[in-house]
C-alpha cells in the first residue's frame, strides 16, 4: 500500500492521505464500470468522486455519476451515506478523518457494478522548515490602463521556497503539494522546474488527480527515511486578488 502526503504550506504539519492503486486491464468494447477516486486527509472532511469508464470514441464525455449510493464507514462501521454536490461534483460527508482510521468508501449504481476502496490514514508528518525570497518582476504580459490613459505593466512576483521534512523510513511514499489548501494547475501559479524529484510523478496518479498532469505529485523515490529539501517557485501577479499579494508589496 502506497501513501499519498498532502503538503500545506503555512501550516505547521504535513496532512497525509493514503493511495491504494492497482491496474486493471479495461476492455474496450466491453461493459463499463464505476470508477471512485478520493483523496482523504487527517482533520479534514471526506469527499469521493464517481464517475465511469468511457470509451475514446466518447470524446471525453461528462462521466460523473449523479445518482449513486455511496456508503462511508469508519474503522469497520457504517457512518454515514454521502451527498452528490452538484458544484463541485463530489459525493461529500461531514465525517472527518483521523490518523489510524481505517476509511472505506463503497459506491454502486443501477446501471454498474458497484466499486469500494479501503485505505488506513497514516500519522502526519512535521514540516520541519520553511525558507523563501521574492523575486520582483515586471509582468509584460499584463497592461494596466490608468485613469489618465497612460499604459503601465503589472509586477510579476517569484517566491521562490524551500521547505524541508522527514520522509517516514521503510514506506512508498507519494506527495501532494498545495498552498493554503488550493493546488496549483492550469494559471501556472507554480513552477516545479527547479527542482528534479517531481519528475518521478507516476502516470497513474497524474491521470487520477490532475487537469493535464498539472497538480504537484511526487514520490520519495530516492529520498526514503531522510530530510527532504523541497524546492519550488509561487507565481504571483498585480492582477491576483489583494489578499495574496499583500505580503509581497
Amino acid at each position: 500500500m502506497s501513501r499519498l502526503k498532502l503538503i500545506i504550506l503555512f501550516i505547521a504539519t504535513t496532512a497525509l492521505a493514503t493511495a491504494c492503486t492497482s491496474t486493471v486491464d479495461i476492455d474496450e468494447n466491453g461493459s463499463q464500470v464505476l470508477v471512485l477516486n478520493s483523496l482523504v486527509t487527517p482533520d479534514a472532511t471526506i469527499s469521493a468522486r464517481i464517475t465511469r469508464t468511457w470509451n475514446h470514441s466518447e470524446n471525453r464525455p461528462d462521466v460523473t455519476q449523479d445518482n449513486a449510493t455511496v456508503i462511508l464507514s469508519v474503522n469497520g462501521q457504517i457512518s454515514s451515506l454521502m451527498t452528490f454536490d452538484a458544484e463541485s461534483k463530489l459525493y461529500t460527508s461531514t465525517v472527518t478523518a483521523h490518523e489510524g482510521d481505517i476509511i472505506t468508501i463503497t459506491a454502486s449504481h443501477p446501471d454498474y457494478p458497484s466499486v469500494s476502496g479501503t485505505s488506513e490514514i497514516p500519522e502526519k508528518v512535521e514540516i520541519e522548515s520553511m525558507e523563501g525570497r521574492v523575486q520582483k518582476l515586471i509582468d509584460t504580459n499584463h497592461i494596466i490602463v490608468g485613469s489618465d490613459n497612460q499604459t503601465t505593466y503589472g509586477y510579476l512576483y517569484r517566491i521562490f521556497y524551500t521547505l524541508s521534512f522527514n520522509d517516514p523510513a521503510g514506506s512508498d511514499d507519494y506527495y501532494y503539494l498545495a498552498l493554503n489548501g488550493t493546488t496549483g494547475g492550469a494559471d501556472d501559479d507554480f513552477d516545479l522546474s527547479i527542482d528534479d524529484i517531481f519528475s518521478s510523478n507516476e502516470s497513474i496518479l497524474d491521470e487520477s488527480f490532475s487537469a493535464g498532469n498539472r497538480v504537484p505529485l511526487f514520490r520519495d523515490v530516492s529520498s526514503d527515511g531522510e530530510t527532504i529539501h523541497l524546492n519550488f517557485i509561487h507565481n504571483l501577479r498585480t492582477s491576483d486578488p489583494i489578499g495574496k499579494l499583500r505580503n509581497y508589496s
